[in-house]
């Protein structure tokens, strides 16, 4: 079988090779398959009917999955419509061929065969080497619509198992998107509700349709004979009997009845005309109910009243993880009943439980123990899980409400459930000693104070009551910042409980709601911290395997999860690996220790090369030239400007070509940043410069803030005052609260309120150095975030390793010939 092309990227085979394919697995110059030669047999994209290969070809019978490729040398013609130049459409057009329904039904051999096989198709153009020289999309055919699909989450060439998944997507997503898109229609038809008030009627409604045996309740059967203008109170009315009759106490049924009384008020609602209550009532009838009755996902911990709360405050524009209306992701709360030994007779609860996600997952943990288990009597014991293990407190009245229905259509566990604050509060301290927890999971409200004369973070507030309530284990997720502030209420915590773990989650767990640095603590709860023999282990849990999907949020599209949580639980709860010193980290800790895995894990040289250094040369060249070029903040300039004053500035010295190479670090040693012994004094920003309340003139010095570009520059100035201490000398390094690290190459002021620190040099320092140290330092910035600042005390922690003399000191020397060999070094 010939191939046509001649286009193949040598990157692409390095790409493919990473991943483990061997390159013969997709060379269409093997004959391989007759019904594949036969569909491509007339499939020239000159159209002359002769046969046409795409650049690929990957087949695997036993999983009936085919890839097809085309490969451009340059990004130029990625796009190019004509099918003969560009990868888009050329590879278009080979998919299309297995759509031709004509030659198809030509050779009918072929119709059952390809409609039982799952085709991909992927366009590259230019270096997969360079993150900004090259473009990659990828395609499917979608037998359902007889068309080609764009997948837009895959950007790059993915393991065998990543590219089933696109076709192998569960039943669960499914029915997220009909409940997503259910959403989408009733949020529209109650756009004359207040968003607050649309989660409390959607509860309202669910109630109404929950029919037993055991209640009586045959409002399904009739409310589509009901007057319009008559059903708002027969909604309440039904609502308040269902819940009468489930022992919802007499307090909570009057919090709903006052919060419904909306309803029969709204004059449009209540219109003779208006069908919108008995649409709604007949969506979440066909669409919604049924979920509570597929085991499948059931078991999955789906939170569907909460996805409810969530999306209609999200179409009103209110969508902030500080306000606490971003659920924990199920996969999550299902993880944290995996983080422990939960045993059947084990009590549950959640202090802020919001609409009940987290006692979902324990009531089904718990569920799963007892079906698991030799014990007799296992219909009791489960009984006995819904009704008497099960414990939350919320006092928010919509999310209370919310949870109410959403354990109701659960079996039962809303009875449990207290609308009231469930610190500093003698009602539900009462309630806490009577039902004697023995387990307690938390995602608290994020940010800010319980009161004003307590200054401690909510945060802190909810693990203290949690841990000091709760008889064997507690678990939370919250900020990062958490777990490495305030260390003597965190000492004052380990004196009472012992840390287990402390797992960071990936930065985007919450979006698109949210970015927030998060991270899950397992307390072993009424057993004193020892320092001298526990143990604590800290995991980095970078990436969940979840994808941003645009219409249904984070997904597990590739099915990675299940293989990512083996691994975590194997680490953390089983101890089967040796930890690694980079991701897992198992050591002792000491008073005041942050408790988090950046303090303790040890960066991985081993695969450092000379990228790092090239990077900083030239960021730093492009720099300069706008510097002197008097252009570092001219946003009216486009990109091609900016190239051509960088043309202008060095000429045809920015044109080279080069190759990456390893480095051997194996004789480099470790030296501090700061300290008595370190390389360097690190000092604050001094004084007090602010941007904000502008208290300088424009001048001739450089002033320096956070920032990942220029340098950090905002623009030139000069002090209003006669003092210059506040001056820093060129020749130094910079590091702001984010980990941006930068050399200066002249005197300069910086900000604040930036929390920018300078690095001076205790050695003859030169730019070479300098910049080659820059390059080290940046690789320590996945120690730092938002939540977790480079403050003058982390600065100076700092431990890099540099290339060494044999009598132990920084060989400078090496480090200055190193950075001049480079390339661009010449331009310096």
């Amino acid at each position: 079988m010939p191939r046509a092309d001649k286009n193949i990227n040598q990157n692409v085979e390095i790409e493919l090779e990473k991943l483990g394919y061997k390159i013969s697995d997709w060379n269409p110059n093997v004959t391989f398959n007759k019904e594949i030669e036969e569909v491509l047999s007339t499939a020239s994209k000159r159209q002359t009917n002769e046969q046409g290969m795409p650049d690929r070809i990957f087949f695997d019978t036993d999983e009936k999955l085919l890839i097809l490729v085309e490969e451009k040398q340059s990004i130029k013609d990625h796009d190019n419509p004509d099918i003969t130049q560009g990868a888009i459409s050329g590879i278009k057009w080979y998919l299309s061929r297995f759509l031709n329904k004509e030659l198809i039904k030509n050779h009918k051999n072929l119709v059952n065969y390809f409609n039982s096989y799952n085709i991909i198709g992927i366009a590259v153009s230019g270096n997969l080497q360079d993150d900004y020289g090259h473009k990659f999309d990828c395609f499917v055919i979608d037998r359902k619509r007889d068309d080609i699909k764009s997948i837009n989450y895959i950007n790059s060439f993915v393991d065998e198992d990543s590219f089933l998944s696109i076709f192998n997507n569960t039943n669960i997503e499914e029915k997220i998107q009909k409940i997503s898109s259910t959403t989408k229609k009733i949020n529209n038809l109650l756009r004359s509700i207040d968003s607050q008030k649309r989660p409390i009627l959607l509860s309202a409604l669910m109630i109404c349709l929950h029919k037993t045996a055991e209640n009586g309740n045959n409002f399904c059967d009739y409310y589509k004979t009901i007057q319009n203008n008559l059903l708002s109170k027969t909604i309440i009315d039904v609502c308040i009997s269902v819940l009468k009759k489930e022992n919802i106490p007499e307090e909570k049924l009057k919090i709903l009845k006052t919060e419904l009384g909306f309803l029969e008020i709204d004059a449009e609602l209540n219109s003779e005309r208006n069908n919108t209550l008995k649409y709604i009532l007949n969506e979440l009838e066909e669409v919604i109910i049924p979920l509570f009755n597929d085991k499948t996902f059931v078991k999955s911990n789906y939170d569907i009243i909460g996805t409810f709360y969530e999306e209609f405050l999200k179409y009103a524009g209110i969508s902030n993880v500080k306000k606490g209306i971003v659920l924990t992701p199920r996969h999550i709360t299902t993880l944290f009943t995996k983080l422990i030994d939960i045993k059947p007779n084990d009590r549950i609860v959640d202090l802020c439980c919001g609409t009940g996600a987290f006692l979902i997952a324990g009531m089904n943990a718990l569920i799963d123990k007892i079906n698991n288990s030799e014990l007799p009597n296992k219909q009791e014991l489960i009984k006995n899980v819904k009704t008497n293990q099960l414990l939350g407190f919320e006092v928010n009245t919509t999310m209370y409400i919310c949870a109410i229905s959403n354990m109701l259509f659960r079996g039962d566990g809303k009875s449990s459930i207290h609308n009231c604050s469930s610190i500093k509060n003698n009602e539900a301290d009462n309630i806490l000693k009577e039902f004697q927890p023995t387990i307690g999971f938390i995602n608290p409200p994020y940010s800010g104070k319980e009161n004003s004369e307590d200054p401690t973070p909510k945060e802190i507030t909810f693990l203290i009551k949690l841990l000091d309530n709760c008889s064997r284990y507690a678990l939370m997720i919250t900020p990062l910042s958490v777990y490495n502030k305030l260390p003597e209420t965190r000492t004052q915590i380990l004196q009472k409980h012992t840390l287990k773990a402390v797992i960071n989650m990936p930065k985007d767990l919450f979006a698109p709601n949210a970015n927030t640095n998060t991270a899950i603590c397992v307390f072993e709860t009424n057993r004193p911290f020892n320092y001298n023999e526990d143990e604590v282990i800290f995991y980095d849990l970078q990436d969940d395997g979840f994808v941003l999907n645009k219409n249904a949020g984070r997904t597990d599209i590739y099915n990675k999860w299940k293989d990512i949580e083996k691994s975590l639980l194997d680490d953390v709860v089983k101890g089967k690996n040796v930890p690694d010193n980079i991701k897992f980290v198992k050591t002792r800790i000491k008073k005041r220790d942050e408790w988090c895995v950046y303090a303790f894990s040890k960066t991985d040289y081993s695969g450092l090369t000379t990228k790092p250094f090239i990077k900083v040369i030239k960021e730093f060249l492009s720099y300069k030239a706008k510097k002197d070029l008097n252009i570092l903040n001219n946003e009216e300039m486009d990109e091609i400007d900016r190239i051509n004053f960088l043309f202008s500035y060095y000429g045809d010295n920015l044109i080279k070509s080069y190759n990456i190479q390893k480095i051997d670090t194996c004789n480099w040693k470790e030296f501090q940043i700061g300290n008595d012994n370190g390389l360097f004094n690190v000092e604050n920003s001094r004084g007090d410069i602010q941007t904000k309340n502008r208290n300088f003139e424009t001048g001739d010095k450089m002033l320096i803030s956070s920032g990942k570009y220029n340098n950090g520059f905002i623009e030139r100035i000069e002090k209003n005052i006669k003092d210059k201490s506040q001056l820093f000398n060129k020749n130094s390094i910079t590091i702001d609260m984010f980990g941006n690290v930068f050399y200066q190459d002249e005197e300069f002021y910086a900000v604040s309120h930036g929390r920018v620190n300078v690095l001076i040099p205790k050695f003859d320092a030169n730019k070479y150095v300098l910049l080659f140290i820059v390059a080290m330092i940046r690789n320590e910035q996945y120690r730092f975030s938002y939540g977790r600042g480079v403050y003058q005390e982390e600065s100076e922690d700092i431990v890099i390793k540099l290339p060494s003399t044999p009598q132990g000191q920084p060989d400078f020397e090496y480090m200055e010939k190193f950075i001049k060999e480079l390339p661009y070094g010449d331009l310096l």
